[in-house]
């Protein structure tokens, strides 16, 4: 009877939030198939208690929804979304039930506070001044993926296998994401008429998820035992730095280049030696896979990375670069009208685009720093930024000086690493307004304090 009772408890969040995600997209035609396949995956999912790790893992793998870049909203989003937010309302509704405590530390704290007054906040300062209908919800919708911080927390804390299992989740999202990077960048080279067009192409997928994997396969090969675990995790490293690599993003570059660096100052003696025979075996391999699939278009390709990198520095003349700085002026300007409240989800600001040589209006901000000052105001910037700082500090901490596990060390450290650097990318990459890193930005950090609160529990039964 009590697990029929949670069956009907997730059916009725299920179909709540269907009808409130179908709602707030405005996305009704077609999609009608979308409640009761939610319905059916809710109930399935609620056959194993939202505290479990096989719950976590059905719902965080379903992201692959996200990945795409498709105008609208799909079906598989709209399922994945009524999941992930049903889950999300289900897991509180227990956890609360239960008097479980889960805010264990300052950063517990601060990323409750953004959960619940950074977004209700939001959505009040965006309805009193005035926000753009679309980029409200697009912000909304982003932000809500927030609050996987918990779950992802709780699960690594209380599960022997919870950080290797969220990990591998991370590693298998960002291979997918680079394999849907290759197929759209195959596409277009079967639609190329020009040779410019074949060095100029670029795919973009889950970079954020990308990002994530490499530098997680790495860390875990420097402590991979078993053959078959290694190869498959050379295989992961390979089709994620393929992915990057042909994604021709500057920042991302720079920003798992200095990833690398700092995985191997968090690294322990042979496992330095591990790392560098593992990154020159990852290249390897994707030179090999790059002369198999694509042939003499390989070169062409190659040519266009190598002019990516040569513009580095070209910040003073780079068009793209003119037009972030443009975009980060205007906002900081508006920033200043209300520096405290800020202006809330889905207020739109306007200038001039070099780019667009034109006039641009719009909310989403590529700088997500100015981005959340913009919309939640200095105490939501402080917050988000408490607990991003918080948890590079507390992971590193833990991994230089704590008796980790062999494995969950791997996955910490290459969890501070991402995040450290992460940190940097967001000022020219937003990972606030855009769902799918949002919610890897939550896995990261949850997975990164789950790791430092289990060693602390551990400690203290002693």
């Amino acid at each position: 009877m009590e697990r029929w009772g949670y069956a009907a408890l997730a059916g009725a969040v299920v179909l709540s939030a269907g009808a409130w995600w179908l709602g707030v997209t405005g996305e009704v035609p077609l999609l009608a198939l979308a409640p009761p396949a939610a319905l059916l995956l809710g109930l399935a999912v609620a056959s194993a208690p939202p505290s479990r790790p096989l719950a976590l893992a059905v719902v965080v793998g379903s992201s692959v929804a996200l990945l795409g870049g498709d105008r609208g909203v799909t079906a598989a989003e709209v399922v994945f979304g009524v999941l992930a937010y049903g889950y999300l309302v289900l897991w509180t509704v227990r956890a609360v039930a239960a008097r479980e405590g889960v805010l264990r530390s300052g950063t517990d704290v601060a990323a409750a506070l953004w959960c619940t007054l950074g977004i209700g906040g939001g959505v009040v300062l965006g309805a009193l001044f005035g926000a753009d209908p679309y980029d409200f919800r697009a912000d909304l919708q982003a932000a809500l993926f927030f609050p996987f911080y918990f779950p992802v927390k709780e699960v690594v804390r209380r599960h022997a296998v919870g950080a290797r299992l969220v990990g591998a989740l991370v590693v298998g999202l960002g291979v997918v994401a680079a394999v849907m990077t290759a197929v759209h960048v195959r596409a277009a080279l079967a639609e190329a008429t020009a040779v410019y067009e074949i060095v100029d192409v670029r795919g973009s997928v889950g970079q954020t998820m990308m990002g994530a994997s490499l530098v997680l396969s790495l860390a875990a090969l420097t402590v991979a035992r078993r053959r078959l675990l290694g190869v498959g995790l050379l295989v992961a490293l390979g089709v994620t730095l393929g992915g990057i690599v042909i994604d021709k993003s500057r920042a991302l570059w720079v920003a798992l280049l200095l990833a690398v660096v700092l995985l191997g100052l968090l690294s322990r003696g042979s496992e330095r030696r591990r790392l560098a025979v593992a990154a020159g075996g990852g290249a390897v391999l994707l030179v090999a896979a790059a002369l198999v699939v694509l042939g003499r278009d390989a070169l062409l390709i190659g040519i266009g990375v190598l002019n990516r990198f040569s513009s580095l520095g070209a910040a003073g003349t780079d068009i793209s670069l003119l037009n972030r700085f443009a975009e980060s002026r205007a906002a900081f300007a508006q920033i200043l009208d209300n520096p405290i409240l800020g202006h809330g989800w889905g207020v739109q600001i306007t200038y001039y685009s070099p780019l667009g040589e034109g006039t641009q209006t719009w909310a989403f901000l590529h700088n997500g720093y100015l981005a959340l000052w913009h919309k939640l105001g200095l105490w939501g910037l402080l917050l988000m930024t408490g607990v991003w700082f918080s948890t590079v500090v507390q992971g590193a901490w833990t991994s230089r000086t704590a008796a980790l596990d062999r494995a969950d060390r791997a996955v910490l450290n290459g969890t501070v690493a991402v995040l450290a650097v992460f940190a940097i990318t967001a000022i020219t990459s937003n990972p606030f307004s855009l769902m799918d890193q949002m919610l890897t930005l939550a896995v990261l950090l949850g997975l990164a304090n789950g790791i430092v609160e289990r060693e602390r529990d551990q400690r203290a039964a002693r």
